[in-house]
């Protein structure tokens, strides 16, 4: 059966593999804890920011506060697994986030895929070498000492940012802080050719009815077979990139659904259903291309999920350095293209590690003995009272 699939908003997170999920599966436990953060992270994002496009990558954003979390203790490190990995350990998030980086390493065919992590400390400040030597054993992170007080430092770091992203994300860091003593990054790329591309000469310009306004904008067209879905959800196509190991799942709400309500109810459980009512059909598709960057903070995202104390003078990050530190910044760039050929989207996010003063222990007045007191005009003044308590 023929059917017409016309989108007129287009929702993405980040492109999905199913064997991913039994490379993942195989594990701890930890890849629902992945998906709750996936979701919790995109949901948050959506609700409080009205940009025209919101575009999160939640595998970057883990990774960089994973690589995070093995310096941190007690509550601090309570919190950043409830949010990370819930009930997992932390020996089980690294197993998890190892397996998940050597699965992306396999190098899927018609698809360039490239998942990098890297330290950078100041020069001047001591890691502790179990810290670093986590990071490079479960992350394949790269640690450098830069001189964060040289203005250069900032293209240093950028110059990765962008060699690892394809000159995607060119521009993470402005410049440093003095108090900043580390930065912990990933960079995550991705690049795939449709399995069924679109035929350029058949892409027209059309109307797509957005939240705000209506606008002109190209639309792409094909008609062939693809994984599809409709019910009283809305419907789902599934576009599948190179040898099919990676898809985009783009989920077209019912009528009178608002985008921002669908996303609402979106969790794993949730996209394991969809997904999983999918049929293979004929379909015509319509889809816009379109280009777009996307810049974020995580903290308050991060903050509300219920990750608090580690951005605060009392987090504790001991596992890092004796020093005091707390987490100062979480930033994610991002980059979609979506064209006749297929995508391509990039990632970065960093997390900056400074040094905080921890108030010192509050000096302790208890009046439990005999005093004397009066009351007096603060600059000046008579004396109005005068008197001492030696019993009560």
């Amino acid at each position: 059966m023929r059917r017409i699939l016309t989108l007129m908003f287009v929702l993405l997170p980040f492109m999905v593999s199913a064997q991913t999920e039994d490379v993942l599966k195989r594990g701890t436990g930890a890849e629902a804890s992945g998906s709750s953060f996936a979701f919790g992270l995109f949901q948050d994002a959506v609700s409080y920011d009205g940009s025209d496009v919101v575009f999160i990558s939640p595998l970057s954003a883990s990774m960089a506060l994973s690589m995070t979390a093995n310096g941190a203790e007690e509550a601090t490190l309570a919190e950043m697994l409830s949010v990370l990995g819930q009930d997992v350990s932390i020996k089980e998030l690294n197993e998890y986030n190892r397996s998940v980086m050597d699965f992306l390493a396999s190098g899927p065919v018609g698809i360039e895929l490239n998942v990098a992590n890297s330290i950078w400390v100041s020069d001047l400040f001591p890691v502790r070498s179990r810290f670093c030597k986590t990071a490079v054993r479960y992350y394949d992170a790269s640690v450098s000492n830069l001189d964060f007080s040289d203005p250069t430092s900032p293209s240093v770091i950028n110059n990765w940012c962008s060699e690892n992203t394809n000159g995607r994300i060119s521009k993470m860091i402005e410049s440093i802080d003095p108090a900043t003593q580390m930065y912990l990054l990933n960079a995550l790329y991705f690049k795939g050719m449709w399995s069924c591309p679109f035929d350029a000469a058949r892409t027209r310009e059309d109307i797509f009815h957005g939240n705000n306004r209506s606008s002109k904008v190209e639309f792409m067209h094909n008609t062939a077979s693809f994984p599809y879905y409709t019910g009283p959800e809305g419907s789902v196509l599934e576009l599948p990139y190179g040898d099919g190991s990676f898809v985009m799942d783009i989920f077209l709400p019912a009528e009178g659904t608002s985008a921002e309500e669908f996303v609402s109810g979106l969790d794993g459980e949730a996209l394991s259903t969809l997904t999983g009512l999918l049929q293979t059909d004929r379909i015509k598709v319509s889809i816009p291309k379109f280009k777009a960057e996307y810049e974020t903070s995580l903290i308050a995202t991060l903050q509300r999920l219920g990750m608090r104390t580690a951005f605060t003078p009392a987090a504790d990050f001991s596992g890092i350095a004796r020093e005091p530190l707390m987490i100062s910044e979480v930033k994610q760039k991002t980059f979609i293209e979506v064209n006749e050929e297929g995508s391509e989207a990039a990632a970065v996010t960093s997390v900056g590690i400074m040094r905080t003063s921890l108030a010192p222990d509050p000096f302790e007045f208890k009046a439990d003995r005999p005093f004397v007191f009066l009351i007096r005009g603060r600059e000046s003044g008579p004396v109005l009272f005068m008197g001492i308590v030696r019993d009560l």
